[in-house]
């Protein structure tokens, strides 16, 4: 599924250049729609997991989520497309946080972290993988060929999750209203502000590095990618078993101040070597710390809530990735990007100091003790 959306990410604004005609103001209109669609529907879906169960609301938004790829190879029109958007970012979010809320439901407590590091090595690779054979299928022109290819990625995603044996969800006795207090869950805010700081950082990577390797007259941007990937796995595959047996302070210590150095290292050595080290630094700091906060806001709710602690997580990630490509981007403007970045060590700084005095002694005092569930068919 993640490389199916990773498919589009290079490929479609080049699809909208050549082949719809549009402007660079238009692709943006088209890539903004999306994260809105995926950012509305997310607490909706939080709710609708708690409310009525997993499993339907899973398979129904992944395959519509693998449906809707197909129609890209009808969108020869911006109105077509920008709709097709919209709903397709709908799917999107939808079924990321559901799959969210399934791995927390499967794993057993003791084995938490390792199994959100373990799920989130699939977005890792797609990350580093998929624009590649994306471009390759691409070529010059054949934009229906990736279109399908992703198509099929997707259906073969959500044939494979017909195999999982998901766990009996025992609905609320007492359904709860629809309000916005109940789409989020209250207990996983200290540590979704955490993950909104890092965001805040992480909007700068993704949106501005192109322009600075331009700037710095660094040929080769893509290198930041690989290794920014390389430093994600590594971490992840570590940090998992770290947390289910010592717990998450050491871990998101050590993730913020190592991203917290990447991004110095970024504005204060702008060459190949330094995005290298500044890459893999900052994707240690988020292999580390997304799992690790991630399991610390479902382990402060009971299995009822656990849909809107993903959504509440997940959300406050994208509002950060949001607003941090716009924020950072006046301080650009009006400063550079290479100030720009020295100042996203501060937002660290900040998430650090945080952590220390309010986040962590929260967890410590609301952190529940589970049993273990045996999976059966829902």
């Amino acid at each position: 599924m993640a490389s199916g959306f990773y498919f589009l990410l290079p490929t479609l604004p080049v699809f909208m250049v050549d082949v719809l005609k549009s402007s660079t103001g238009e692709v943006g209109y088209i890539l903004a729609i999306y994260t809105l669609s995926a950012l509305f529907i997310r607490l909706i879906t939080g709710f609708a997991l708690d409310t009525y169960g997993r499993k339907l609301i899973y398979l129904i938004s992944f395959a519509a989520f693998a449906v809707l790829l197909g129609f890209y190879t009808l969108a020869y029109s911006f109105v077509l497309l920008m709709a097709l958007r919209f709903f397709h970012g709908f799917t999107w979010g939808a079924s990321t946080t559901a799959a969210s809320t399934l791995v927390i439901d499967i794993s057993p407590p003791q084995r938490r972290g390792e199994a959100i590091g373990i799920y989130g090595l699939s977005f890792t690779f797609a990350m580093a993988i998929a624009p590649v054979i994306a471009l390759t299928i691409m070529g010059k022109d054949n934009y229906n060929g990736m279109f399908l290819t992703a198509t099929g990625l997707a259906v073969a995603g959500f044939l494979l999750i017909l195999l999982v044996q998901f766990p009996k969800y025992d609905k609320p006795k007492t359904r709860k209203p629809f309000t916005f207090s109940n789409m989020i869950a209250p207990a996983s805010l200290p540590m979704a502000l955490i993950q909104l700081l890092f965001g805040l950082t992480y909007g700068g990577v993704m949106s501005f590095i192109t322009l600075y390797a331009l700037e710095k007259e660094i040929d080769d941007v893509g290198i930041f990618f690989t290794v920014f990937a390389v430093g994600i796995a590594a971490s992840r595959i570590i940090s998992g078993k770290v947390f289910d047996h010592h717990g998450p302070k050491i871990l998101v210590l050590t993730g913020l101040l190592s991203g917290g150095a990447g991004f110095m290292v970024l504005g204060m050595m702008a060459n190949l070597t330094g995005f290298m080290i500044s890459a893999l630094l900052i994707g240690v700091c988020m292999g580390v710390t997304m799992p690790t906060l991630q399991a610390m806001a479902n382990n402060v709710v009971d299995r009822t809530k656990r849909g809107a602690a993903n959504a509440t997580f997940i959300t406050a990630f994208d509002i950060g990735i949001g607003g941090g490509s716009m924020i950072l981007g006046f301080v650009a403007h009006w400063t550079s990007l290479s100030t720009m970045y020295i100042l996203s060590a501060a937002v660290i700084g900040c998430a650090v100091l945080v952590y220390v005095l309010y986040t962590h002694r929260f967890y410590i005092r609301h952190k529940i003790t589970e049993i273990v569930f045996n999976p059966t068919d829902q």
